[in-house]
């Protein structure tokens, strides 16, 4: 492992990763991509490989799954967690996007399942629930 993290630290992994992080749409996804560890297996690169070769042929194919972005909400589920704490009416606007993409995402990746089947396979536990998100 240790010829692995010289030849990234030669690469400049870290500083590729920092530029990236630039575009980042919420402290969590920038958190998230900057502790990446390279894959070493050759298994694990050909799953990940794989699953960017399904995403590709959704994007060329379908044309993407639409307008699924969601706000990170990592802050406001926390602070559910407190005693006492409550969320405004705009917090949960934040919250019920979430569950509307959610929702999307996992109706997009089950009607066409046997198309994609590594994207339908990871999306198979994303929470949707309609009764909470109208409400």
């Amino acid at each position: 492992m240790q010829e692995f993290l010289n030849a990234f630290s030669q690469l400049e992994f870290d500083t590729v990763k920092s530029h990236v992080a630039e575009y980042c749409s919420s402290a969590s996804a920038k958190k998230t991509l900057l502790e990446i560890i390279p894959f070493t297996s050759h298994a694990d690169i050909q799953y990940e490989l794989d699953i960017v070769s399904e995403m590709k042929q959704v994007i060329q194919v379908e044309g993407g799954i639409g307008n699924q972005f969601a706000d990170d909400v990592h802050l406001l589920l926390h602070k559910l967690g407190i005693d006492g704490a409550f969320l405004y009416a705009h917090e949960l606007l934040h919250i019920q996007s979430l569950f509307k993409v959610s929702r999307e995402v996992s109706s997009f990746f089950t009607r066409r399942n046997k198309d994609y089947i590594l994207l339908s396979q990871k999306c198979e536990y994303l929470y949707s629930d309609k009764v909470l998100e109208y409400n």
